[in-house]
């Protein structure tokens, strides 16, 4: 199949977007209404604010499975992915602004809509249903891990220091905490205390760092091996189904997409290369402190690190890991909160409606439904570390690579003579790096679960 002669041409492209039967505007860059950066420390808008929310985006719990990834894949293949995946990603950005900024297409659904057809557009708002949903799964998942970390190194006996004594204890945080968070149609001051959680976030990777040099690193790091020789080896290329699944992780982390387009449209002067350029720079700070968040904690616990490397840790002993973990709890209530009310969308796009009419009964059965479904998950479903290994996999494989590749492909006049040979390489090579993540990384996963 030839894009450049069966997708739309990309003056139907633009006409789509900008006639009287869309929804959609011209690019934000002419629309008068586009946001101005404004004065204060942090102008909104500009280079530092759209930087530090790309972070936000990507640097959430799921950065606390990546010693575990470093574990399976070793210390240089966890290098490689993350140098390889992040570049990637910006590339992947690149093609999703250069098509904002053609079409003025506000959100990820509208742009598979646009491209490729109804059809896509409700596949995609499901996707990003599902995606949010596990988001959800997973923040059940380490919440309870906290928990039964907690009261492990507490010294509690008896019923509560059993499984069914921490799923209880879970089960009330999410009944008292965070579900009255997701009741309300908006709650835009949970953003603000989102702001705060990630800057915990932060503060927990400082100390996983510290934390390695004052206990296993200086030990461990006797022990690196190219290849895994005994449980004692802090390996440096590791092979076989553990180092293939754990592209999933590594996905996962640079998963930021289908939520950039919020932040193309909140620059002060939106444009693909000032959209590259911030995204370029949030991903390479993302790298180092994957980079140092991995390995560092990898290097801490050897080959004894667990799928999420916060069930290694004392609360009880130590006051700075007690600290991070009430901001680690704090972070994940709030995202659970958010995360849900995306899914909650998402939902509502696909089924047609529309969060500020629907009555509130309804609303409210349905947010219920949903996290509830994503409580039972995360108590009785599979374990933290295959979830994450899922939707990094599937929709981190999809979204993030597949589509935005597709997307540039199918929006007209795409061919090596009008692109030239960097574009038309980097476009197939996102394209093929998804293939790869549905591919290999769901199959490896479901064959690592059975």
């Amino acid at each position: 199949m030839d894009p450049s002669r069966s997708g739309p041409n990309e003056d139907a492209v633009l006409a789509e977007a900008t006639n009287g039967n869309s929804t959609c505007k011209q690019p934000a860059a002419t629309d008068p209404a586009a946001p101005t950066s404004r004065g204060g420390w942090i102008p909104s808008g500009g280079l530092v604010s759209t930087v530090f929310n790309f972070c936000a985006l990507c640097i959430g719990a799921g950065v606390f499975s990546l010693p575990s990834a470093s574990c399976n894949a070793g210390i240089i293949m966890t290098i490689f992915y993350l140098l390889l995946i992040s570049s990637l990603t910006v590339y992947s950005l690149y093609c999703l602004g250069l098509l904002m900024e053609r079409t003025g297409l506000k959100t990820y659904e509208e742009m598979a809509g646009a491209l490729l057809g109804r059809g896509f557009h409700n596949f995609n708002g499901v996707l990003r249903a599902v995606n949010t949903f596990g988001g959800c799964v997973v923040f059940i998942k380490f919440i309870m891990g906290i928990v039964e970390t907690t009261i492990k190194v507490s010294g509690t006996s008896g019923f509560w220091s059993t499984t069914g004594g921490s799923r209880l204890i879970t089960f009330l945080m999410w009944l008292f905490i965070m579900l009255p968070l997701v009741i309300p149609r908006k709650i835009d001051s949970l953003r603000y205390v989102s702001t705060i959680g990630v800057s915990f976030i932060f503060y927990f990777l400082v100390v996983i760092v510290v934390h390695s040099f004052r206990h296993g690193l200086q030990q461990n790091i006797q022990n690196i091996s190219p290849t895994y020789k005994d449980s004692n080896s802090i390996v440096l290329f590791n092979s076989g189904n553990a180092a293939v699944q754990e592209i999933g992780s590594f996905m996962f982390a640079f998963l930021c997409q289908t939520n950039s387009f919020e932040l193309y449209y909140s620059m002060a002067q939106p444009s693909a290369n000032r959209f590259t350029l911030h995204a370029s720079i949030a991903m390479a700070i993302c790298v180092v402190i994957y980079m140092a968040t991995g390995i560092f904690g990898y290097l801490d616990f050897g080959n004894s690190v667990k799928g999420s490397v916060l069930e290694n840790y004392n609360p009880i002993d130590e006051s700075e890991i007690m600290v991070g973990f009430l901001g680690v709890f704090i972070k994940l209530c709030v995202s659970f909160a958010l995360l849900l009310m995306a899914s909650r969308n998402a939902t509502y796009s696909v089924i047609n409606w529309d969060p500020d009419t629907v009555p509130f009964w309804k609303h409210a059965g349905v947010v219920i439904a949903i996290a509830t479904s994503a409580l039972l998950l995360g108590l009785f479903g599979p374990n933290l570390k295959t979830v994450i290994l899922l939707l990094g996999s599937f929709c981190g494989g999809v979204s993030g690579f597949f589509f935005p590749a597709l997307f540039v492909m199918y929006s007209g006049n795409w061919k090596l003579s009008t692109v030239g040979w960097f574009h038309f390489i980097m476009t197939y090579l996102v394209l093929m790096t998804g293939v790869v993540g549905i591919s290999f990384g769901v199959v490896s996963t479901i064959y690592a679960a059975l």
